[in-house]
């Protein structure tokens, strides 16, 4: 009990006093809370101040000092003795001499970083632990952290915990920020501020009564940042021409497109289930957009022996990656007549996409290129299904859904318009979003 009985009086204590802030050199006017100011005396931490010095004099109760310097800084109190004989303290003041913060700049697994080097590398789901230091500073500056992504909409607080500031007494303070990397944080911004509060303008030499109340004086404020570099392994994105859902024939063109992102960048090529699958990727040729993290597989005449099993294989950091697998189915030419002739097909079918995300993880939904359009979810209910928007309502084309659930699965569409045509709004796009995982 002993130890906690001494935190609460020291708490009684601090909250009991009073803080004047000066300049260096300024005046400073300590003052006495007594009716009578006879029989006053000032005590400097404690120590009894037996009489004035240069510089310093007595107005009435209160205390002077001319110029204050560092020597002048200490906890000035005042005592008198009341009518009965018995000794009364007036309210402490705590007397700080304004010294503005030196520096501030942030330490990286104990190295502090240059200004002019501010990247900092960091794996996808890892913890960065970044402290922030400022060094001197009189009053001891608060210090606050703030993250800011490329996204202004992203919500910060689940990446960014923050440790309570401490102060220590070589006049060093320190707070400390753990972020967790996570691929939407890429070129991200961790910024450390330090704010400190400053002296209020000096009363007129000639002026005996305290200032009077005004406004704060505005704070002085530092700051020091880093962006954050983080590396995130690939996440495949597969799409077909014509659209999934359109049924191909031999004797048709059709086309797989692969987009892989990932930091650094992923190479992407497709393989055939039956094909070896330690085989290495193809040499890349001038302009190969593989080399950019995407693949296309193009077949000017389909035949039946392309029908199979493919895959997206994409290599990173010297390891491989695959996509979910995707049958090509290809009919014969009677067949896909004989379907054809069962129901007549639209005059532009939208693209089909079937993207896949990780449970926990985060996707962007994209509108066709050239194009404004809104995202509509399917919902399924016990005896109807419709169509829900999903997202914003403004027609930016992107619908982004963070830290994936299993019931975000399903189909989405992006609705809106297509130039040269703006004014005819229909189905642009439709995307079957799986969540795999556990």
């Amino acid at each position: 009990m002993l130890p906690y009985t001494m935190a609460t009086t020291l708490v009684q204590v601090v909250k009991s006093e009073r803080e004047l802030l000066v300049e260096a050199h300024a005046r400073a006017r300590l003052e006495c809370d007594v009716s009578n100011s006879s029989d006053v005396r000032w005590y400097k931490d404690g120590e009894l101040v037996s009489g004035v010095g240069e510089g310093v004099w007595r107005d009435h109760a209160a205390l002077v000092v001319g110029r204050a310097t560092r020597g002048d800084a200490a906890l000035w109190r005042c005592t008198y003795t009341d009518r009965s004989g018995k000794t009364v303290s007036g309210k402490p003041t705590k007397l700080l001499i304004y010294e503005p913060v030196r520096s501030v700049y942030l330490a990286v697994d104990g190295r502090r970083l240059d200004a002019g080097n501010t990247w900092v590398p960091v794996r996808d789901k890892t913890e960065l632990e970044v402290r922030c230091v400022a060094e001197g500073g009189v009053p001891a500056p608060e210090l606050s952290w703030r993250l800011v992504a490329l996204e202004p909409a992203l919500d910060h607080r689940p990446y960014l915990r923050v440790h309570h500031t401490n102060y220590s007494i070589e006049g060093v303070s320190v707070s400390q920020a753990v972020v967790t990397a996570a691929r939407e944080l890429h070129n991200a911004t961790l910024q450390c501020e330090a704010r400190q509060r400053t002296a209020p303008p000096a009363p007129p030499a000639a002026s005996s009564a305290p200032p009077a109340a005004s406004s704060a004086p505005p704070a002085a404020l530092m700051a020091a940042k880093l962006e954050i570099h983080v590396t995130y392994p690939p996440s495949f994105v597969i799409s077909r021409w014509p659209g999934f859902g359109v049924s191909l024939s031999a004797g048709g063109a059709a086309a797989l497109r692969c987009d892989v992102d990932a930091n650094p960048p992923a190479r992407a090529w497709w393989l055939r289930d039956d094909a070896n699958p330690t085989s290495s990727p193809p040499p890349l040729e001038s302009g190969d957009e593989s080399a950019r993290g995407s693949a296309t597989l193009r077949w000017a005449a389909l035949r039946g022996a392309h029908a199979g099993w493919y895959r997206c294989r994409a290599s990173w950091l010297d390891a491989e990656y695959s996509s979910i697998g995707y049958y090509l189915n290809v009919m014969a030419p009677e067949e896909h007549t004989e379907a054809a002739t069962e129901s007549e097909p639209e005059p532009e079918e939208p693209d089909h996409q079937k993207v896949e995300v990780p449970l926990g993880g985060n996707v962007q939904l994209h509108c066709p290129k050239g194009s404004v359009g809104c995202w509509w979810r399917r919902v399924v209910g016990n005896s109807s299904e419709s169509w829900a928007p999903a997202g914003s309502h403004h027609a930016h084309g992107v619908l982004g859904i963070k830290e994936a659930l299993y019931q975000e699965g399903g189909e989405y569409r992006c609705v809106g318009a297509r130039a040269p045509d703006l004014t005819r709004l229909r189905e642009l796009k439709r995307v079957t979003l799986k969540v795999t995982g556990e």
